[in-house]
């Protein structure tokens, strides 16, 4: 029985995470963005925490928590939120340091597959990559993806952060 829903806010508070290289790669495409953006959306609308998930944990020796379950959803939630960092530069400082670098160390680190591509191309906005890798054009199109919607809610998008990292609720 879940007793309590964690936000994502305080789900990834203090804490490094790591998709392990056993995980699969970054598998989630349209439909499951979409899936995800409505929920954002119709949570928005209310006053209650919606049931974003379960996530499981692992510490490991390196100080970072490994992704057991729960990896694609926080991998596009912290897409989502480094969207809104980019579109609107300066309007949400807490951002880049409570969910993406913190101390010079990035708070999430995808497996081998797509780690490189992560912190560069979509957490740095630089460097032109081969989309040989299924994992890499999904990534590649959840960006694109969710940068069109931040862009379509830009009346909103204050609203839309709080739901995101106060309202989506997790158990863990």
């Amino acid at each position: 029985m879940i007793k309590e829903l964690i936000s994502f806010e305080d789900l990834v508070k203090d804490k490094y995470f790591k998709i392990p290289d056993y995980q699969r790669g970054y598998s989630w495409e349209h439909n499951q963005l979409v899936d995800l953006l409505k929920d954002i959306e119709h949570t928005s609308k209310g006053n209650h925490k919606h049931y974003s998930g379960t996530v499981v944990l692992a510490f490991n020796n390196s100080k970072r928590y490994d992704i057991v379950d729960g990896q694609q959803r926080i991998t596009s939630l912290i897409i989502l939120l480094n969207v809104i960092e980019q579109s609107f530069p300066g309007r949400f400082p807490e951002i880049q340091s409570n969910f993406l670098i913190r101390n010079d160390e990035y708070v999430l680190e995808t497996n081998l597959e797509t780690n490189t591509y992560f912190k560069e191309a979509i957490i740095g906005a630089r460097g032109n990559y081969p989309l040989e890798i299924k994992s890499i054009s999904n990534l590649k199109l959840a960006k694109e993806h969710l940068t069109e919607w931040v862009l379509e809610h830009q009346a909103s998008i204050d609203l839309l952060y709080e739901t995101v990292v106060k309202k989506l609720g997790f158990s863990k």
